[in-house]
């Protein structure tokens, strides 16, 4: 999983020269989507991780760490809660969920390639799915959130395989318990209004697609 991220974030590094914002992180903060009786909402930081007690640089400059989590509310019940407690320092000998995180990525203006650690799900062994990507879209300060399952399993099950290694059994695709294809908010901090995590502003689309397949699996 940890050299998928490094692959991805390979990628978007070629793409960072395009753009003139290297040294700002939009991305960070809590970012929503909701439609009907569904909230969705992750918290996207920067971090630092290491390795026996020393920082790992970043891949370039143009780059950062960023770690996250979630939370889903349904017909107004919190579901899942995987949003506080974020670090800012993460050892990679341990597991990314042992520590809160359930987003790990890459920024690299506009993209951030990451890793989802589903907790219903549970994908890969726990260990989560790679090929998931946001794209911030200054023009509108959204963030267009994908996840990808077939790349997702490709790169759990395929892309560390060599020759000589027992291949793993592919398994079925069991989808995600969050949306795959949403443009999410900013949330703003409160100014003394009654807005809360179950009724943020509804999402305006912006001519971007939206997931329009996503059931909620609600409380266990």
């Amino acid at each position: 999983m940890k050299r998928i991220i490094l692959i991805t974030a390979c990628m978007l590094c070629c793409m960072a020269g395009v753009y003139a914002q290297t040294n700002s992180y939009p991305f960070v903060g809590e970012w929503v989507y909701s439609h009907n009786d569904t909230v969705f909402k992750i918290k996207l930081i920067v971090g630092t991780k290491t390795y026996q007690g020393e920082i790992i640089p970043e891949i370039s400059n143009l780059s950062k760490t960023v770690f996250g989590g979630y939370s889903l509310t349904v017909n107004g019940v919190l579901v899942d809660n995987y949003i506080n407690a974020i670090p800012t320092v993460f050892a990679i000998e341990t597991s990314e969920p042992e520590h809160h995180i359930y987003i790990s990525g890459v920024w690299s203006y506009p993209m951030i390639g990451f890793a989802f650690y589903d907790q219903r799900k549970l994908h890969n062994d726990g260990k989560g799915l790679g090929g998931g990507e946001m794209e911030y879209l200054p023009a509108t300060d959204q963030i267009h959130w994908t996840l990808n399952e077939e790349v997702g399993l490709f790169w759990a099950y395929e892309a560390d395989y060599n020759e000589g290694m027992e291949r793993r059994p592919y398994p079925a695709p069991r989808g995600f318990s969050v949306p795959t294809n949403v443009i999410m908010n900013r949330v703003q901090p409160s100014s003394g209004s009654n807005n809360n995590n179950n009724n943020p502003p509804n999402d305006s689309g912006n001519g971007r697609p939206q997931q329009d397949t996503f059931r909620p699996e609600g409380p266990n």
